[in-house]
């Protein structure tokens, strides 16, 4: 374990009995987290990328099913462990302990997505030994058509702290369903790991020539280079093992930072506020019980004019969301447009419209929530942030890392205070999944009585194309501007509830704390004295594991 780690597990009674003690509304601390703490990095590609068969290469073992259809693929952890165990996982618990064989089972697969689960390998394995750290994640393809594993995919952008990105050499370039993904994957600047596979497919120089453009179009969509880069070939599977080992081990080796930045930074906004409690029951400014009294009066004003700002500037923000609603539009109609030709000839063959609609949609709503709805956010942070009351502000030194949350969706201004941080998990994924309605799968019924003359076909496609333009893209805009509108308002209104709230939380820990110590106030010498003497000692306890914390 790193020594924060330790130290931390080693005052766990102490600081789950401080946190009681002095501040009753905090959130328990997920302590399974701090000690079983891992870096999951799922592995991203288009359905048939050849995910699965890059694992069991790696892993030397015919571990994960190659048979998979978009119907029954699962995500399925893998980890380091001293005893090979296998088991069924969802929110609430294992679900279903498991044998090795049962990855490979498409009836258990979809089982286990229907209760949303994902599966878990704890593995013995040498390969993994030295990146106890790392969870290696084999996700469903992207663009399966699978509503619940669109679900599962978008839930691990809130997840992973890395990325590895795998791209047929068949395919030439990144699909439109990868790009999608990347370009919501680049607001978190994430370290990511390129795969090619399938470079025995191609030949020699080919090979490399299709691997830089790849690399190419990663870097301009993600606006960095991959941490590393792979070309995968059947062949030399000694070298792969070799080049993905190294690139994990990396990522091992930036493990301790991570875990400190993003699980014990959490454990010292807790203790901050703590420490900010003691200041008070310390009576370091050595207030009288009236000058108290007055103080907690003052307290109470200072939060009612917060709540009145708060107010103010959300309405303010609601207004200037509604003004970028249609431009979000403007950008996903513009973009389904400029594909109106290719969806025309989908739906002359009778295709299903969804995967062409689904990936531009979403490459669309999340650009265009990125250029014209997160900057008015950030701004409407820092208005309100510049009004937080001293008193309700304790912690100015905690510096969270917002945009790289667990429970994030979208990376927010580096807000000073602790007030603020609590947004990093209102702001959550679109629901995607919502915006293409059942509606699509009709469009295709068109045109039943083909014909074979080239002048009749031409006449089929350009009243497709009138189709598409006059019916099929303004359905689509009605769903999109639907859920756009709904989605910002709703995170508008979280974000200025969990605002006040925090807010509120904290002004009511103050008067408690307060009230105290108007109470010992009035106690005897000898038992003041003891209480002084308890909260010193809980306060250099807290200093030292800050202090651990910050180093």
């Amino acid at each position: 374990m790193y020594p924060i780690q330790t130290l931390l597990l080693n005052n766990k009674e102490n600081i789950n009995q401080w946190l009681t003690t002095y501040t009753p509304n905090h959130i328990p601390i997920n302590w399974n987290n701090i000690e079983h703490f891992k870096i999951r990095v799922p592995l991203i590609g288009a359905f048939s990328a050849g995910k699965s068969s890059l694992l069991n290469r790696f892993l030397d073992d015919s571990l994960l099913p190659l048979d998979i259809t978009p119907e029954s693929g699962i995500a399925i952890e893998i980890s380091y462990a001293n005893q090979n165990q296998f088991r069924a996982v969802n929110a609430g618990g294992v679900v279903q302990m498991l044998q090795a064989d049962d990855l490979k089972s498409a009836d258990l697969a979809k089982k286990m997505v229907e209760k949303d689960a994902w599966l878990e390998a704890d593995l013995n394995k040498s390969i993994l030994a030295n990146m106890p750290h790392i969870t290696i994640v084999d996700l469903p393809g992207l663009g399966s058509g699978q509503d619940i594993h669109s679900k599962a995919i978008d839930e691990y952008i809130a997840r992973s702290l890395a990325y590895c990105i795998v791209v047929s050499a068949e395919d030439g370039d990144l699909t439109a369903s990868t790009q999608a993904f990347l370009t919501e994957l680049a607001q978190f600047k994430l370290p990511i790991v390129l795969v090619m596979t399938k470079a025995d497919k191609r030949v020699g120089s080919d090979a490399e020539a299709v691997f830089t453009k790849i690399s190419q179009s990663v870097e301009r969509v993600m606006g960095q280079k991959p941490l590393a880069g792979i070309i995968a070939s059947r062949r030399e599977k000694g070298k792969l093992q070799e080049e993905l080992q190294q690139a994990f081990s990396l990522l091992e080796s930036r493990a301790e930072s991570v875990f400190i930045s993003h699980v014990a930074s959490k454990v010292k906004e807790q203790l901050l506020s703590v420490r900010a409690q003691l200041a008070i029951l310390l009576n370091q400014e050595d207030l009288t019980s009236e000058e108290l009294e007055a103080k907690q009066e003052e307290i109470k004003k200072s939060l009612q004019q917060f709540r009145d700002q708060v107010e103010h500037e959300t309405v303010q923000l609601e207004n200037a969301c509604a003004q970028a609603i249609p431009s979000i539009c403007n950008i996903v109609q513009q973009r389904l447009l400029s594909q109106r030709d290719s969806l025309a000839r989908a739906a002359l063959n009778q295709s299903s419209l969804e995967p062409m609609i689904m990936p531009t949609v979403r490459l669309a709503i999340t650009e265009g929530i990125q250029s014209q709805f997160i900057p008015k956010v950030e701004r409407y942070l820092a208005r309100i942030d510049a009004n937080v009351p001293a008193d309700i502000s304790v912690n100015s030194d905690f510096n969270a890392s917002v945009g790289l949350d667990g429970d994030s969706s979208f990376p927010l201004a580096q807000i000073g205070t602790t007030l603020l941080p609590v947004l990093s998990k209102v702001f959550v994924a679109i629901p995607f999944v919502n915006i293409i309605a059942p509606i699509l799968g009709a469009i295709a019924s068109w045109f039943t009585n083909k014909q074979s003359k080239e002048d009749a076909r031409r006449q089929q496609f350009e009243e497709a194309c009138s189709h598409i333009t006059g019916s099929v893209i303004p359905q689509v805009m009605s769903q999109v501007n639907s859920v756009v509108s709904s989605y910002l308002n709703e995170q508008i209104l979280k974000a200025k509830e969990a605002i006040l709230e925090k807010a509120t939380e904290r002004e009511q820990e103050l008067q408690h704390t307060i009230n105290t110590l108007l109470t010992q106030l009035k106690e005897s010498k000898e038992e003041f004295e003891r209480q002084q003497a308890t909260y010193e000692s809980d306060l250099a306890e807290i200093n030292h594991i800050l202090k651990a914390i910050s180093e």
